[in-house]
């Protein structure tokens, strides 16, 4: 008998979902009454657009966690891409960490061949890392430096990187295709790194997850850790040892929520 994942949604919540989006879309800010002062209705009209970006932001963060890939890739326009990333990018800005930092090294030798697999909408981690050749993909192109493509089905060939990177973007229900698709592309001995919320590891353990990304993905890992002491964000980093098993288990990490404002 199988288990229905929670992460994913009903046809009928789905639907629920998208027409919540699609109303959200139509609908104006607050008008500010032609009798109060003028800067303040300017202030009410700012934080009445503010509440409406951050309503449809947490609408459009709950489908990436409760839907597959592809049905993300078909379900996001430009336009509900850029408008989800401002908004995370706001409160990404406010964290004390920033984990695509932590990526990788600039002690790196040589010239590597990377993939960063849910890049969101600017190509951070080849600014950020020029030497090497990094390649970005996300479900939107909104940069001239990003590929869109379905973290699924990347367009690279089959051994052909030297790093993969899971920056805070395991968010769909089928992780586990991701990951194969990863080793897919990653060379024999290549290094796989994913940098995920640490609380989201439930109800699968870090220790777990580990355990079977060496039984069933064909990684072993080499380093787990914490980045800070509020463990807030947990670091892995896996070594490509084979190719994935034939018959891959469900991964199910816990949905990240932000709480209603």
């Amino acid at each position: 008998m199988k288990t229905k994942n929670k992460n994913t949604f009903s046809a009928k919540e789905s639907k629920r979902l998208k027409r919540l989006l699609a109303r959200n879309a139509t609908e104006k800010p607050t008008k500010a009454v032609k009798s109060r002062p003028q800067d303040r209705s300017q202030a009410l009209a700012a934080r009445s657009r503010a509440r409406l970006s951050y309503s449809r932001f947490r609408a459009q963060n709950e489908f990436l966690y409760s839907h597959s890939s592809s049905e993300a890739n078909d379900f996001f326009s430009e336009d509900s891409f850029r408008e989800y990333h401002a908004v995370y990018e706001k409160i990404a800005d406010k964290w004390p960490q920033k984990p695509i930092n932590h990526t990788l090294t600039s002690e790196t030798s040589g010239r590597l061949v990377v993939a960063d697999i849910g890049c969101g909408s600017r190509a951070q981690l080849r600014d950020a890392f020029p030497s090497h050749f990094v390649h970005s993909f996300d479900l939107v192109a909104d940069s001239p430096h990003v590929t869109a493509a379905d973290m699924c089905s990347l367009p690279l060939d089959a051994d052909s990187c030297d790093v993969a990177v899971f920056c805070l973007s395991l968010m769909a229900t089928n992780l586990a295709h991701a990951l194969s698709e990863a080793n897919r592309v990653l060379k024999a001995g290549a290094r796989l790194i994913i940098v995920e919320v640490a609380s989201r590891f439930q109800p699968i353990t870090e220790q777990q997850f580990a355990r079977q990304m060496t039984q069933h993905f064909g990684f072993k890992l080499r380093e787990q850790r914490h980045l800070s002491s509020d463990n807030f964000f947990v670091f892995f980093e896996f070594q490509k040892t084979a190719k994935c098993s034939q018959s891959l288990p469900q991964i199910t990490l816990k949905s990240c929520a932000f709480k209603k404002r």
